[in-house]
């Protein structure tokens, strides 16, 4: 319940745009603004003179630290909490604010729920569990990830809890205390097998090693476990480690082990709630506890109903354990039984949390994979799954080996049924069957063709840095009032054999949607910064030139971008100044707020950024004056025009007089005619760059030209 009285906050950011942000966030929520500070000493002033009851403060403004201003506030206005924002990935500058008298410390780019949630909770108007201190041995940056983990899992209505790698909790829920009747202390003192059934710890134990190990990301066993009054109840564990989207393990310590896993236990008492037992059995498999064929079909259909909303893919997976009734004859029922129970867990295990994995019955599995970017993805989760459940599963003192066959069927269309689309992966199934098992198959062989080659193109990309198959080609950025070259931008090719040269256009979007661009950018950025060096090494007579590097969208999101770009210049011995990096107007309108941090700390290391494609995003005019850029780049579509149409001029005329009005240099690229030169020189603008003066060039002959102070008219 919100309090009748507002609480007042004071907005302390030196980027008006993200105070903007700010604003907007707290409207209407029970938040009173009494004012908003650019710097620090205006923070101390407002905070004292207007007395309000919490400050939101930007950690990374400039001129002033951070938490040193915390310090000051808590001391100057003892009575105001402080909720202090960073961008910083570094744990010391959050743990100094806190230590210095912050209440919370979040991310610059904090969910809004929240950052609402916060303020309220700081200020006393919420109720909350208490906080529990970091837990022994978790400190710094794993307490930090070990809270946010938790705070997504703590209101779960199944007994939850987040356990270390020695059996330790670290984290339970109310849910969980109800459920074995001991209270909470009693809980972290005793560990996790304290409440398991001694006769079920064994295989509970195992399970849980082969997480540890890496062998697994999640396992679930039907257990027993033991309530305070001594009775052994019947629960289903599920337990896991969080994942990234495609599978790796997170929360990792410096030896690569998990810091904790999440366990959950879901009861299954006779008589125990009888209307959710009643549902449960009409929705689940018996022996396993997955989702049988109804409750699969049902969540299929709603997924199917999202992709009109949520442009993806949805993906089912049939999965039959190849020759299963010769293993039922050799090793008996009850072993097939556990052995079922063990598929069904290790199928669970290498999923992700928001995938359904369903028993139809028998030896015959399903799987829902809903939000898959590409068919690629469905692809290796099917060859992860095969190469899963051919390990051999120990069951009861004997090591079972099976293989499975995978029919995959793929869909980006919500007018597809659930039942023709689980038909469509059982055909798939059939022919994986026919040849011979132990093999995954598409349903569209079409599709099949074009994930091979893509998957192969993946693979010689992923190779080609450590391949030295990259090159570097550096087209000439000119002066139009001094006719001389200033400043390359440096532009990858890939040498691929038996291919030959590749432009960008052939390779870089799908980098980029690979995620492939990260290491390909991070190769670009090493080689200009080195060329750079060497230019300045060899003692032209002109300057050295400035050279532009591009940062894709993906790259500029990076949390390592600050320390990529520190790295590639100090390696190198490389002029910050001599450095320009490119980022896309729609890059920078992705998300403003962590788009104006992660630009002030470049500026920081004294490098140059200028915004490229300029006009074809959706950045805010406004927001470009409080963003530290040095110039921007007229897009290619707009100077071609000025062949074809006088009126198109005036846009071109528009943009230079934004920069120069901002204080930017501006850059024309794809300049090709004298007439284009011409009119851009009448515009004012400033540099160009384009096959008029010259195409991509060898950094040999960047070197000659520089040698010569070539001149172009």
């Amino acid at each position: 319940m919100l309090p009748s009285a507002p609480i007042r906050v004071l907005i302390a950011d030196d980027i008006p745009e993200l105070r903007t942000l700010l604003r907007t966030t707290l409207q209407g929520r029970g938040f009173e603004l009494v004012g908003e500070a650019g710097d620090g000493r205006e923070t101390l002033t407002l905070a004292v003179d207007r007395e309000p009851d919490v400050v939101v403060l930007d950690l990374g403004m400039p001129g002033v630290d951070g938490p040193d201003l915390v310090a000051e506030l808590r001391r100057r206005a003892p009575a105001v909490r402080v909720v202090a924002l960073s961008a910083f990935p570094a744990p010391e500058t959050r743990r100094r604010a806190l230590d210095l008298g912050a209440h919370a410390c979040l991310d610059k780019d904090v969910d809004p729920d929240q950052l609402v949630a916060t303020l309220r909770e700081v200020c006393g108007r919420a109720f909350g569990p208490v906080a529990l201190p970091p837990p022994r041995g978790l400190e710094g940056l794993a307490a930090d990830e070990l809270e946010r983990l938790w705070s997504t899992l703590a209101a779960a209505p199944v007994a939850t809890a987040v356990v270390g790698p020695d059996g330790r909790f670290l984290r339970i829920n109310a849910a969980l205390s109800a459920l074995v009747g001991h209270p909470e202390a009693a809980l972290l003192a005793a560990g996790y097998q304290a409440v398991v059934h001694p006769e079920d710890r064994d295989t509970d134990i195992e399970q849980l090693q082969r997480l540890l190990t890496g062998e697994a990301t999640g396992f679930q066993l039907q257990q027993r476990c033991r309530r305070v009054d001594g009775q052994a109840i019947s629960v289903l564990c599920n337990t896991w480690l969080a994942t990234t989207q495609r599978g790796d393990p997170l929360h990792l310590d410096g030896q690569g082990r998990p810091r904790f896993v999440v366990r959950q236990l879901v009861d299954l008492r006779e008589g125990r709630r009888p209307e959710d037992q009643l549902a449960w059995r009409a929705t689940h498999d018996a022996l396993t506890g997955l989702p049988n064929r109804s409750l699969f079909l049902d969540r299929l259909e709603m997924t199917l109903a999202r992709l009109g909303r949520d442009p993806a893919l949805a993906d089912v997976l049939v999965v039959d354990l190849d020759r299963f009734k010769e293993v039922a004859e050799r090793f008996g029922d009850d072993a097939v039984d556990r052995l079922l129970v063990a598929v069904a867990g290790r199928l669970r295990s290498i999923l992700r949390p928001s995938d359904t994995v369903s028993r139809f019955g028998s030896d015959e599995f399903a799987v829902l994979c809903p939000d898959l970017a590409h068919e690629r993805d469905a692809v290796r989760l099917a060859e992860r799954m095969t190469a899963g459940l051919a390990t051999p599963f120990a069951v009861g003192g004997q090591e079972i080996v099976v293989s499975a066959s995978i029919g995959i069927a793929l869909t980006g269309s919500r007018t597809r049924r659930a039942e023709s689309l689980l038909s469509d992966a059982d055909t798939a199934l059939q022919r994986a069957k026919h040849r011979g098992g132990g093999i995954y198959e598409l349903f569209d062989e079409t599709v099949r063709a074009q994930l091979i080659e893509r998957l192969e193109l993946e693979q010689a990309l992923r190779q080609a840095v450590d391949a030295d198959e990259l090159r570097a080609l550096y087209q000439p950025i000119v002066s139009l009032k001094e006719g001389r070259l200033v400043g390359v931008e440096a532009l990858v090719r890939w040498d691929q054999p038996g291919r030959g040269q590749l432009l960008p256009a052939e390779f870089v979007p799908f980098a980029e949607e690979t995620g492939l661009i990260v290491p390909l950018g991070a190769w670009v950025l090493a080689e200009g910064c080195r060329q750079a060096a060497r230019w300045r090494a060899n003692g032209p007579r002109t300057l050295p030139p400035t050279v532009h590097v591009n940062l894709s969208p993906r790259q500029f999101a990076e949390p390592h971008l600050i320390d990529l770009v520190a790295g590639a210049l100090a390696d190198t011995g490389t002029d910050p100044d001599r450095l320009c990096l490119e980022v896309t107007e729609r890059a920078l309108a992705a998300n403003p707020a962590s788009a104006a941090t992660t630009l002030k700390r470049l500026s920081a290391l004294g490098v140059h950024v200028s915004v490229d494609d300029f006009g074809t995003g959706y950045s805010s005019l406004a927001s470009l004056q409080y963003l530290p850029l040095s110039s921007l780049k007229i897009d290619r579509s707009f100077v071609a025009r000025l062949d074809l149409d006088p009126s198109d001029d005036a846009m071109v005329a528009a943009v230079i007089g934004l920069g120069h009005t901002l204080g930017l240099t501006v850059i024309a690229e794809g300049v090709e005619t004298s007439r284009q030169l011409a009119k851009l020189d009448q515009l004012g603008c400033d540099y160009a760059q384009g096959y008029l003066f010259a195409r991509p060039e060898t950094a040999s002959r960047v070197g000659e030209l520089l040698g010569h102070d070539r001149r172009w008219q």
